[in-house]
């Protein structure tokens, strides 16, 4: 079992956690034209807390995990709601991504991969001419942010200049960089959540 399926039974209990959701996403509702007709991608979705929270002003929304225990729980919820315009879909890191979008979402998740670039570029070929990719994660910290030997993290945040390199590579025209989108209340401590909005050249 991997550290993120064993804390999905207890993922959406930390009220720290919510607030930070409902910061990211009335920051989405501000600064991107959402329409009924919008498909969303939210890659590492976890729980779907997310996806749930973006669903209401969009068509479509697909998220995705590579943690089995935390699509099973956001598969429960969409079950629970009837909700027909969502899906929880579980790949393996690496795997190709499938299907075109006009949005796709990463929150928190890029300092868990090795080589964000590589997702940078597939988030790119998945986004329509015209759409949007949205990266939420930490700005460089110290590496205390989570505790030391914790799996699966290998980056302590990002630089803007970090970001803006991956987009300039990828060909995604810089919309909004927010450097404190949300701080995170940790360690006695706040951590900067920056979100960065890039297009994709029509």
């Amino acid at each position: 079992m991997s550290h993120f399926d064993s804390q999905a039974p207890t993922w959406d209990e930390n009220p720290k956690r919510s607030l930070m959701i409902n910061a990211i996403a009335e920051a989405l509702r501000s600064h991107l034209p959402l329409r009924e007709d919008f498909r969303v991608m939210d890659y590492g979705c976890g729980t779907g807390e997310l996806s749930l929270a973006i669903l209401p002003w969009v068509g479509y929304v697909e998220g995705i995990d590579t943690s089995k225990g935390m699509i099973d729980r956001f598969s429960q919820k969409i079950q629970e709601r009837n909700l027909p315009n969502i899906k929880a879909k579980f790949m393996r890191a690496g795997e190709a991504l499938e299907g075109e979008f006009d949005l796709v979402v990463c929150n928190m998740v890029l300092h868990h991969i090795p080589d964000p670039l590589l997702y940078i570029r597939q988030f790119e070929s998945s986004i329509r001419p015209g759409g949007h990719l949205a990266i939420i994660d930490l700005d460089k910290e110290d590496g205390s942010f989570h505790p030391q030997g914790t799996p699966g993290v290998f980056h302590q945040g990002f630089s803007y200049e970090e970001i803006r390199a991956w987009l300039d590579y990828c060909y995604l025209e810089e919309r909004l960089h927010h450097p404190s989108l949300h701080l995170i209340q940790k360690n006695e401590r706040e951590y900067p959540l920056t979100l960065t909005l890039a297009q994709k050249p029509h």
